[in-house]
């Protein structure tokens, strides 16, 4: 009896570290043992404009047009430079290519993360803020300021569809058959052809927006400037529902099975689960405790069950679904 009471107090002890070590959060069912999913930070040399999971390891690119590779043990593994000191603030991976773009007029690609092919945009302006790529549509975007959208369907031949639009243009996502791109001043416009055409839609707000995501049948705007905002629609021709979010300022905006995560200044993580979604919650528990409450997040995407988000103050996290 003494013994068996000996192995389940092992056993009991056992469990406890296990759970303290992954902070409550379970493993996504597509890792193996060996890459059992984290809540972490990493610190990076330089500041983080973006940064992704694609599978394989986790990408992140920032000032200096440096890029970094990082395991899923929060090691960085490999660094790389796009050939330019360009600050780089948006990444994107697809059809085998790595996609950054940042200030000036070029967006950069590789195939295998250490060599860069720059290649020039003409009509683009000084900047080029948001890179995505569809799976839906099996196409990339870029925006910029200037109203610069560019399409492609390999990374390397780039269409310019803004001839009109004269804005400065801050996200981009394609979004169930739609193109949206978001801005100063509340600026949304919205292609339903692959840019061939534009709508603007009016806006509840003249503040700045900067992600744009879709899921669970909601488009989703974040932004703002005196207090965070997300602008709510289940038609992105119509946008009516203006709800605050956070108390300091939104950058990005991502979502990923069912939850909806927005990102800003002073450290700020909120979420969101249940539709209509007005409803938004700070990050709380074990997982919070380990963010940095300075970090000016920017950039936050999602992939395989976990949210990686990208900081101006050199670090990257990574939160799996379980931690909202």
């Amino acid at each position: 009896m003494q013994d068996t009471r000996y192995r389940l107090l092992g056993l009991y002890f056992t469990l406890v570290v296990l759970q303290a070590l992954f902070l409550g959060c379970s493993s996504a069912p597509n890792l193996t043992a060996a890459d059992k999913l984290k809540t972490m930070v990493i610190r990076t040399p330089v500041p983080i404009g973006d940064a992704l999971w694609n599978g394989k390891h986790y990408f992140a690119v920032g000032d200096g047009g440096n890029v970094y590779f990082i395991n899923t043990e929060g090691v960085i593994t490999r660094t790389a430079s796009v050939g330019s000191n360009s600050n780089l603030w948006g990444a994107t991976y697809g059809k085998n290519t790595y996609v950054a773009v940042g200030a000036g007029r070029s967006i950069y690609t590789s195939s295998d993360g250490g060599s860069w092919i720059a290649h020039s945009i003409p009509n683009a302006s000084t900047y080029i803020y948001d890179v995505t790529y569809s799976e839906e549509s099996g196409k990339f975007a870029a925006t910029g300021d200037g109203g610069t959208v560019v399409l492609s369907n390999d990374a390397t031949d780039w269409q310019d569809v803004s001839p009109g639009l004269n804005a400065e243009l801050n996200g981009i996502a394609y979004a169930n058959g739609y193109i949206i791109t978001v801005g100063r001043y509340g600026t949304i416009f919205v292609s339903n052809n692959d840019g061939k055409s534009w709508i603007r839609p009016s806006a509840p707000t003249s503040e700045d927006l900067r992600g744009v995501v879709y899921g669970n049948g909601y488009y989703i705007i974040a932004g703002g400037e005196s207090e965070g905002y997300a602008l709510i629609s289940q038609d992105p021709e119509r946008w009516d529902t203006l709800v605050p979010i956070a108390e300091n300022w939104i950058w990005d905006i991502a979502f990923g099975d069912g939850v909806f995560v927005a990102v800003g200044q002073g450290g700020t993580i909120v979420y969101s689960k249940t539709p209509p979604y007005r409803k938004w919650e700070e990050l709380s528990g074990k997982c919070k405790d380990l963010m940095p409450s300075y970090e000016w997040w920017h950039d936050v995407s999602f992939a395989d069950g976990r949210f990686v988000i990208a900081g101006w103050d050199r670090h990257m996290a990574v939160l799996p679904t379980a931690c909202f």
